[in-house]
């Protein structure tokens, strides 16, 4: 488990078809007729001058071949990882939402339906959480989206404060339901990305 989950974070990162595998480089696409077979070739060249071209079920270098094979069993790997842990969330998320309306529910004698307000403000602090932690990777320079991002949370907190439905008590616990919407927003976003 501890492997699992140590792996989780020492992933490969996304790979377009462009950069470099191994020592190829991308070179160009060929696109065909739908009557040829295959549909489509990709040129890459070696560090040494060596060319090969790679399609559907078609590769020149069996070196090539086996940086394309390995790319593609780990894609899949982390493909069905991914959607695994996006199961996880979802159910983990339903449950939540589910706990956060039965309470506002029970509540609705004490703070009337003020609670709306509070999980409006949920979504939108795991929306602006989950665009920092998701989005904000590929856009390191959008100083644009991050501003956006922050109004989302500053607003959710907002909106939190103002629904007066602001913790969940379990036991002799209380948990702002910020940090949750916070939370539940950037785990959405690791494993987006992931």
């Amino acid at each position: 488990m501890v492997l699992k989950f140590k792996n989780f974070f020492n992933k490969e990162p996304f790979r377009y078809p462009w950069d470099p595998v191994g020592d190829w480089t991308f070179v160009a696409h060929y696109d065909f007729d739908h009557d040829h077979d295959p549909p489509y070739l990709d040129e890459w060249e070696h560090k040494d001058g060596r060319r090969a071209f790679a399609g559907p079920g078609v590769c020149d270098d069996p070196e090539l071949s086996w940086y394309l094979f390995d790319y593609e069993r780990k894609s899949k790997k982390n493909a069905d990882i991914r959607n695994k842990l996006q199961k996880i969330w979802l159910i983990s998320n339903i449950g939540l939402l589910s706990l956060l309306l039965l309470l506002g529910v029970l509540t609705f004698a004490s703070n009337g339906a003020w609670f709306l307000f509070s999980l409006i403000g949920y979504g939108s602090v795991s929306l602006g959480s989950y665009s920092i932690a998701y989005v904000g990777r590929g856009l390191k320079n959008s100083l644009r989206l991050l501003t956006v991002d922050i109004l989302l949370i500053v607003l959710g907190l907002f909106l939190i404060n103002f629904g007066k439905f602001k913790t969940i008590a379990l036991f002799d616990f209380e948990i702002l339901i910020f940090w949750i919407g916070c939370l539940m927003g950037i785990t959405k976003g690791i494993i987006d990305d992931y």
